[in-house]
């Protein structure tokens, strides 16, 4: 809208001040921008230290901080299917001092399977950045008698409800994606919840848990030491990082696939300029040389814009409600 300033309805005096407020509210957002941050920035990471969350929050600590010239805090907020940790980022104040770093467990699967959710995973966050996803992997304990696919179905068969999977918390992605592995094999294995992804492998590695679903970044090198099998990869084609693990579609359970992710999120109504500053930041560093790093650990580096990431987590969010649903898993 353009003022007319030869107008007789407005005093010259008055037009004065209107073009000069309307200059300052258009450079407000690049101020805004640049302003940003002026303190520490804590990221929530909604499980315990040792998971894939955590490590590539920590793998980007440094790299964000010399970006926006403050202190990057990662705050390990376990618990819930993370739940606990994303409510903390859902309450907090929209200036984009508190972030959550995600995984797609507390946004996509939790609502579907916790009863009195504190949170609305599709209306209480800004979408920011996605950074990688995450295939996962299908691993047992080196003492479990199942060398594949085949094998691990026919022992769970034998064996009813004899094998368990260690999961990082009821309602994760993890556990939903085993749920469905129930389902479609037609077998009945034991969850063991646990609150983080470290604390669940650590009983796997030392034989208290008989299998997991987690990501080739967590597993991987415990399956090249030989103390974890790995069994199949939830992913159309063989990981890039691991081309030595079989698909389950290649080894008879056709159509199988699931993963995870990675991604920014700040609380609902965060500003635009913050959204698209850690957006920008994210994406270069990717760029810079992380993707190259993550990649080496399994993930699959993505770098999706906010309009994007939120474009997922829509659809992830209706397909694991679908799935928990015919799964059979109830509300706790």
């Amino acid at each position: 809208m353009t003022v007319n300033t030869t107008s007789n309805f407005l005093p010259r005096r008055l037009i004065t001040v209107l073009l000069l407020i309307s200059a300052g509210l258009a450079a407000a957002p690049a101020a805004f921008a640049q302003a940003w941050p002026a303190k520490p920035v804590r990221i929530i990471v909604p499980y315990a230290p040792g998971g894939t969350i955590d490590i590539t929050g920590r793998l980007m600590m440094a790299k964000l901080s010399q970006a926006w010239g403050q202190p990057v805090i990662i705050d390990n907020r376990a618990g819930a299917a993370g739940t606990i940790g994303a409510n903390m980022v859902a309450k907090a104040a929209p200036d984009g001092y508190t972030l959550l770093l995600s995984s797609a467990s507390e946004l996509t699967t939790a609502q579907a399977i916790i009863k009195d959710m504190p949170f609305n995973a599709l209306t209480d966050f800004t979408p920011m950045v996605l950074v990688a996803r995450s295939p996962f992997v299908l691993v047992v304990n080196s003492r479990v008698p199942a060398k594949s696919l085949k094998e691990l179905i026919a022992l769970a068969k034998r064996y009813p409800g004899k094998l368990n999977y260690g999961t990082s918390g009821t309602g994760t992605t993890t556990h939903l994606v085993a749920e469905l592995f129930n389902s479609a094999a037609n077998v009945k294995t034991t969850h063991i919840p646990y609150k983080g992804s470290g604390l669940m492998m650590t009983d796997l590695l030392g034989g208290q848990v008989d299998m997991a679903f987690d990501t080739i970044a967590t597993t991987k090198p415990h399956i090249d030491s030989g103390i974890l099998r790995a069994i199949g990869a939830t992913m159309a084609k063989r990981p890039p990082s691991a081309p030595e693990i079989p698909t389950f579609d290649e080894q008879g359970l056709k159509g199988f696939v699931g993963g995870s992710w990675v991604g920014f999120l700040g609380p609902a109504n965060t500003p635009a300029p913050i959204v698209a500053r850690v957006q920008a930041d994210v994406i270069a560093i990717l760029n810079g040389g992380l993707a190259e790093e993550l990649a080496r650990r399994g993930l699959d580096p993505a770098g999706l814009t906010a309009p994007q990431f939120a474009d997922l987590i829509r659809t992830d969010h209706a397909k694991f409600t679908a799935v928990a649903q015919r799964a059979g898993v109830k509300p706790e």
